[in-house]
């Protein structure tokens, strides 16, 4: 049966002061609050070391102290002070995660209309369109003039034309029309020709005299009057006096009549 040695621990007056005192400048406790010591195995001494430096020797035993005791029983709870005062207002913590999207709420009343706003730049012009279909011919346009008195168509000479009916058109194609009744003193046969023929501001009017009308008359055999007609379609680019014109020998005219009747278009069938 092995005895147990009864380690008694003496630290007194001026031997106290020696150990700790040579301690002093040592870790001790290190840094966990432990306090190392090693004991003799033979006589029983014990002395205090610095773990970090020194160890025990083979003839000591390692005997570590605890500088804090252990934890004691939880103490009765305390009555509650009085409240404290109010703290500072602590700093604005950061902004949290933006939370999930709420449902769509119900439709709003509609608001007044708001006030009309300024008329914008005007745009590019568009793309031309398409050419339309050809619309109804519109309502022609009629000249006409009588002239009731009669008129001397003789002449001395060579063959010679006297205007006996005219009027005035402005630009437009136009279908002429001319009548005139004939009357003669000549004894024995008598040639009468009559025709149209056109002038803008005093220049002849290429192709206006293509027609005429020709009459012979005979006195002696009682053939002395004979309604004279003519006909022209022209296309005018300006303002144009048109002439009825006509001559023959001891001859004259009775109640002449002119109409130029406006077309949209001139086409020879």
């Amino acid at each position: 049966m092995i005895r147990r040695k009864k380690l008694t621990m003496v630290v007194t007056g001026a031997a106290a002061a020696l150990v700790f005192g040579a301690v002093a400048f040592a870790s001790i406790p290190d840094g966990n609050g432990v306090i190392h010591t090693c004991y003799g195995k033979s006589g029983g001494s014990l002395r205090v070391i610095d773990a970090t430096n020194t160890s025990c020797g083979s003839n000591e035993l390692s005997l570590n102290f605890n500088q804090q005791g252990p934890a004691g029983a939880q103490g009765p709870v305390g009555p509650q002070g009085p409240k404290g005062d109010t703290g500072a207002t602590g700093a604005t913590g950061p902004s949290g995660p933006t939370g999930p999207k709420g449902e769509t709420g119900a439709t709003g009343a509609t608001g007044a209309a708001g006030p009309v706003g300024p008329v914008g730049p005007k745009g590019d012009s568009g793309a031309q369109g398409p050419k339309g279909d050809t619309g109804p011919a519109g309502p022609s346009d009629a000249y006409f003039y009588r002239e009731l008195s009669g008129t001397d168509i003789s002449y001395s000479g060579a063959f010679d034309y006297t205007i006996v009916n005219y009027i005035t058109v402005p630009a437009g194609k136009y279908v002429i029309n001319a009548k005139a009744n004939i009357g003669t003193n000549h004894a024995g046969p008598v040639l009468i020709d009559c025709g149209l023929i056109a002038y803008s501001y005093g220049n002849y009017v290429p192709y206006s005299a293509s027609d005429s009308g020709t009459l012979i008359l005979n006195k002696n055999v009682g053939m002395n009057a004979a309604p004279d007609y003519s006909m022209e379609t022209l296309d005018l680019s300006a303002t144009t006096q048109i002439q009825f014109r006509c001559g023959g020998a001891d001859s004259f005219t009775e109640d002449s009549y002119m109409t130029a009747i406006k077309v949209a278009n001139l086409t020879s069938a």
